[in-house]
Parts: structure tokens; sequence; C-alpha cells
């Protein structure tokens, strides 16, 4: 079952139901950081009688914290009620999918980057662990201030700096046991930059949910990777969407339509913040692209993404919670709410390849950039050279597409490259590996083809793509096929050509519209236009398709193939 989670915030539930976005099925999460205090901290939220408790004891659905950490200031470690917990899971079960751990391995570098900053504003050495305890102790007592997501100021000053990759993945890895511990393992890890799935099922996660949006690139390479590991383990995963954008001298934005009252970080961004000083209706197309969580949040779906959470859900969605009002955010999600109701039984993704990476690369820095994990790839505990470095990103490119040539939302989601065809999982699986047909090598040294007679280039697996899908697209249009029990589904992108500016609608460039011949591959194919954008033109049994910039469509075949 598909669950869309909608953040809960008091006298927000009415709202769902009035403005059509619950349903059967959805799910629920609580929004919390450590300087929350009573009556709206997670003890209190959830003491017994409270409504939150009530409610979640009625619809018994999906429930998660949303947040322990990342993103936030970790001021403090605040003290969870262990009966609180221990009600969740008892009442629950696996509904409780536990504390949500947000971009954990690239905030744990960005939290040293912040200090070893910090001490070279002080003329400090960080290398002196009597140095570094005292400067960490004065940031701990408030005397110096620095913004910290993965420990607290006291926390750190017992850890040790890192200045490379050999100290850096260690700490990450001991970072991740610690959290697991703590929550006695309900931890929802949600990965951005430095994606992480190996760590965190080899210590339990229960599930893989993670953060795409307008600030992480490659969005492609994050689901393929996030979807192969999770099926090896026989676990679900998901998405976690990022409203929000941070561009130009404004800083960051999300769509704010509510008209009155706090968001649900609690925090009046209606008197302070970006765009506080503009008018509602432009107020509420802050953030990122609309046209991007619509094709976003439907690609996610096909991929086979069993849920989607949101950072914010309520501010962003409603612009009053008391009729159920939605600004524009809201609009879109409901529409895409009514696609996943009209198109529940999407079939099975169709993934033949597997793009393989090398065991010893623990993360995937999926910005696929000249630095790995924020180091060079010249540092000597770099897992791969340079050299091999350089060819799994132009591999990975040529798989997963490169950016378009119109707008500044073409970094998400990618044109051309291979179709949607493409799972990613490490080259020491070999009962992962023994899924799919064929493999394409991502671990820069060219031994996969040692071991798996199977491996081809990625020239030869889209030759060989010719023989296995019922039909292909050019004009760089992303495709994602699905296969039915009497046919497919096949969603049909073209991810080129959105602008968006802070505090406007989206602007779809004209310069970036595709028209594209369809090139069939089986003679028994019929093309109908299911759902979507676009135009699909039927040539008298040669098909082609017409899509603006930013607009998708769904297509069914129906055969016996």
């Amino acid at each position: 079952m598909f669950h869309f989670i909608h953040t809960y915030a008091p006298g927000v539930t009415g709202a769902l139901a009035k403005s059509g976005l619950w349903r059967d099925g959805d799910g629920l999460k609580l929004m919390h950081k450590p300087g929350f205090t009573p009556p709206d901290d997670y003890n209190s939220v959830l003491a017994p009688g409270a409504p939150l408790s009530g409610l979640l004891e009625e619809l018994k659905c999906p429930f998660y914290i949303d947040r322990l950490q990342g993103g936030i200031g970790f001021t403090h470690n605040y003290p969870y009620d262990p009966a609180v917990t221990a009600w969740l899971k008892r009442e629950l079960g696996d509904r409780f999918w536990g504390f949500q751990m947000h971009e954990w391995a690239s905030n744990l570098k960005s939290d040293m980057d912040r200090i070893l900053a910090l001490f070279q504003a002080q003329g400090a050495d960080p290398a002196d662990p009597g140095t570094w305890r005292a400067v960490l102790r004065k940031v701990a007592a408030g005397e110096l201030q620095v913004f910290l997501e993965t420990h607290t100021a006291a926390d750190w000053a017992e850890e040790a700096p890192f200045f490379g990759l050999s100290d850096f993945l260690p700490a990450a890895y001991r970072l991740y046991r610690r959290r697991t511990k703590e929550t006695g393992g309900y931890l929802l890890p949600a990965d951005s930059y430095f994606m992480a799935p190996r760590t965190e099922i080899a210590n339990g996660a229960k599930r893989l949910l993670p953060e795409i949006g307008w600030q992480i690139p490659n969005l492609r390479v994050q689901l393929a990777f996030t979807r192969g590991m999770a099926e090896a383990a026989g676990i679900p995963w998901g998405v976690y969407y990022e409203c929000w954008q941070n561009t130009g001298d404004v800083g960051l934005t999300i769509p704010f339509a509510l008209r009155t009252g706090q968001d649900e970080w609690l925090e009046d961004l209606l008197h302070r913040g970006a765009g506080s000083d503009l008018p509602p209706e432009k107020r509420e197309h802050g953030g990122s692209s609309l046209s991007l969580a619509a094709r976003a949040w439907r690609f996610a779906y096909f991929s086979g993404a069993a849920c989607i959470g949101e950072e914010y859900g309520v501010c962003n969605t409603f612009r009053d919670p008391g009729t159920g009002e939605l600004g524009p955010y809201g609009e879109m999600k409901r529409e895409f709410l009514r696609f996943t109701e009209a198109f529940p039984d999407i079939g099975t993704p169709f993934v033949p390849i597997a793009a393989v990476l090398p065991k010893e690369m623990p993360m995937l820095d999926v910005t696929l950039g000249e630095r790995y994990l924020g180091y060079p790839t010249a540092d000597p505990a770099c897992p791969l050279s340079p050299d091999a470095v350089r060819r799994l990103q132009e591999t990975a490119a040529a798989v997963f597409g490169t950016q378009g040539r119109y707008g500044n939302m073409g970094h998400v989601l990618k044109t051309g490259g291979l179709p949607a065809v493409c799972d990613i999982v490490y080259d020491d699986m070999p009962g992962a590996l023994s899924r799919y047909g064929h493999l394409i090598d991502l671990t820069g040294s060219g031994r996969l083809k040692k071991r798996y007679p199977n491996t081809i280039t990625v020239e030869e697996a889209d030759r060989l793509l010719d023989t296995l899908l019922p039909c292909r697209f050019g004009g760089g249009l992303t495709a994602a096929y699905n296969r039915l029990p009497d046919g497919w589904y096949i969603l049909v992108m073209n991810n080129d050509g959105v602008f968006h500016d802070n505090f406007a609608p989206d602007v779809k460039l004209p310069e970036a519209a595709v028209r594209a011949e369809v090139k069939l591959l089986d003679p028994r194919c019929r093309l109908i236009r299911a759902a979507g954008d676009g135009i699909l033109h039927d040539c008298g049994g040669d098909y082609a398709v017409s899509l603006q910039a930013g607009e998708w469509m769904l297509l069914r075949i129906n055969n016996n193939m």
C-alpha cells in the first residue's frame, strides 16, 4: 500500500479531511526539535490522553518523528520519555517508523567544517586535544556560537576532529551506531548528498527515506541506489520531499500559504525571514518549483516508493486550516493524491540492469562532482583513484542523464541517459546481482567483467533495450516502464526548461518543448494516453509525443507481451 505521510499539528487533522488530502492508509508525522518545551514537545504531545495519542489509537496509522537530528540546531539531548516511546511501539507495532535521522552523514561533514572555521577564527589549534575540548566547552556554555546538527557542543568536545576521509568515515559509522542504540533501533534514515544505505541496513534500518528536492542533484541516482539496496535487503523505501529553495540574495524560502499563525516548527515566518514583507499571494509561491515536485513525486511512485513524506506540510499546504482551503502547493499535493487513487495498481518497475558500485565505497556522493564526500579524490583514504572516480562519474552521467539546457531545475531530474531501467547495488552482493540480467560497471576499474560475463557497456545497454522494451522515446525525454500482466504503463517526462524564481509561479520555457517520434519495438504495441500533460500523436500506427517544458504523460500499452 502507498502511504502519504501528513504533518500533524493541533487543529489540522480536520483540515486534511475537509480538503480531500487524507485517505485510508495515509500516515502522520510529528515535527520536533530539541528546543521544544511543554506543551509542544514530544513528551507532552504524545502523553496519555493527549489529542495525538488518541488519534493514533484510533487510526493505527504509520507514524514517525521528524526529527531526531539534522537541519535543526542540536542544542541539547532532548529527554525522550521511554514510556512514551514504548507506548508507540506497543500501540502501532511496525507502523511506528521511529525517529528520522536527517541528512546525517553530510551534516556530520558540515558540522566539522563549521567547527574548524570557528577554530580558525579563534586562532586555536583543533589538533590539540586540550584546545579542542576547551573551545567546544565554550560553545556549550554559550560563550561562542556555532550551528551544530549532529552532536551537541558538549558531545563534540568528547569527540575528535577529523581532517580527511580516514577519520570522517569511522566517525560517521560511530554516529549512526550511537543513534541506533539510543533509539532502540527505531531510526529512520533520510540521506541526501551522502547516501549510506549499506551502513543503515547493516545496522538494522527497517526502511529508507532519502530526501529529494531542489538542493540535491541526481534524483534518479538517489532512487536507483535506494531501490536497489532496499529490495536486496527486503525492506520498504520511500522519499522525503523538501519544498524549499535558497537562491540569490533572498535566502531560504518556502511556499508559505498560511495566512495567520506559526509554521510547524513553531516559528513565525509571517513576521520575519525571507519574504515576510510580501503579500500572501506572492509568499505562497516561495520555495521550489511545483512542476519539479509533481514530476519527482510521480517518478518516485512509479519507481516503487511505498511512501512520501515532506518537509513542512502544514504552512505550505493550507491557507486556512479551519476551512481546509489549500494554497498552490496544497492543490498540487491533492492532484497527486487523486492520481495515485486513479492508478493504484501501477505494475512492477522494469529494472533489467544494475549499475554496480565498488564495495570499497561505503557511501555514494550523489553530487558526482570533483570531490568525494567533500574531500579531494587525491585524499589517500579515497576508496577510488581520481581516474577511477572520473570514469564512475562519466558512466553514471551516461546512465542517469545530464543537466538540461534550459531553466534552473534540471539538476534534479536530468535529461537523456538511459531510460529509468537501472538499480544501483554493490559488487560484493552476488544475491542481489543475480536478480538482474545485465550489469554496468561503476567501479571505475573494469574488474566487474572478469567476474560477471553479463557486464555490458552503456552503449551495449542502449542497444539491448531495443529488444527488451515495447517502445523508445527520443528528444532527451525520461521514460520509466512498469510491467503489468497484460501490458505496460510508461511514465514519460520532459525534465528540461522549468525556471522558478522566488515568490513567482513556474515559468516553462517554450524553447525546451520536445516533439519526439516513438520508436515501436513490437508491432502489437498500441499506445493509449492515460493521464498527464502533453499530446500523443497517432499517425496511423506510428506515434509521436509532444511535451512542453516540465510536462509529463502516462501512457498505457495493452498487449500480451
